[in-house]
C-alpha cells in the first residue's frame, strides 16, 4: 500500500518508490542543488528555519507523513541543529514558522529567534513538500521530498536551491532517535560545502556521538 500526500506528483514515481521498498531495499537518498549567487566569503553563521506545510489539507490524509512533518522533524531539528552546526564550525539559530505564505524578508520581523546576534546571518529555509508512506511485510517506511533554500536577507537574494529526497527506513527511526534529522543535516552541509558556500572543518560534515 502506497500513500501520497502533498503536491501532485507522478503516479509512476510513486510506484517506483513502492517497488524499491517492497523489494526490501532502502531508497537511496538523492540530492540536487544549484548555486544562484555566491556570498562574499564562506559562511560562518547561518539561521535555520523549518517551514511547515499544508500537507494534510492539500491532498489525502496520510497521518504517518503528517506526524513526521508537523511533530517529529521540527522537534528533532530544534535539538540537533545547534549541536550539528556547532560541531562543524558554524554558528546558528533555529526557529519554526507555520506561515505557509512565508517570505524570506519576514524572517527578522515575524519569526521568534533565540539569538539576536545572528539576525542578519543568511537564512536556510527547510520545507517538506510531499511524502509517501509504504507498508511492506508489516513494516512502515516513509519517503520525504524536501526543498531547501538559502537566502541573503540583506541583499534580498536567493543564494542556493536544493531538492532532497530522503528515505526513512522505519517509523522508529524518526520517533525514537536523531538519525533522520542527523542524516538530513549532514547531507545539506556536505552539499553546501561541495557548492562552495561553507567550509567544513574536515572532508565531510561530522555528527555528534
Amino acid at each position: 500500500m502506497v500513500s501520497v500526500i502533498g503536491k501532485t506528483g507522478s503516479s509512476i514515481w510513486a510506484l517506483l518508490i513502492a517497488a524499491v521498498f517492497f523489494s526490501g531495499c532502502a531508497a537511496e537518498p538523492q540530492i540536487q542543488s544549484s548555486t544562484l549567487a555566491r556570498p562574499g566569503e564562506s559562511l560562518a553563521a547561518i539561521r535555520v528555519l523549518y517551514l511547515t506545510n499544508r500537507l494534510v489539507s492539500q491532498r489525502g490524509s496520510d497521518k504517518l507523513v503528517a506526524d513526521a512533518v508537523y511533530k517529529d522533524i521540527p522537534m528533532r531539528l530544534s535539538e540537533r541543529v545547534p549541536a550539528v552546526f556547532a560541531l562543524n564550525g558554524i554558528r546558528t539559530d533555529y526557529a519554526i514558522s507555520q506561515n505557509a505564505d512565508f517570505r524570506p524578508d519576514e524572517a527578522t520581523s515575524s519569526v521568534k529567534w533565540g539569538r539576536h546576534d545572528e539576525l542578519r546571518s543568511p537564512l536556510l529555509v527547510i520545507q517538506v513538500t510531499d511524502g509517501y508512506s509504504v507498508v511492506a511485510h508489516g513494516n512502515v517506511s516513509l519517503v520525504l521530498n524536501l526543498h531547501i533554500a538559502l537566502h541573503d536577507i540583506d541583499r534580498h537574494t536567493k543564494l542556493w536551491n536544493c531538492k532532497y529526497r530522503m528515505g526513512i527506513g522505519t517509523l522508529r527511526e524518526i520517533s525514537h532517535g536523531h538519525e533522520v534529522v542527523d542524516k538530513m543535516l549532514k547531507a545539506v552541509l556536505d552539499q553546501m560545502a561541495r557548492d562552495g558556500l561553507i567550509q567544513l572543518l574536515g572532508d565531510a560534515a561530522v555528527l555528534p556521538a
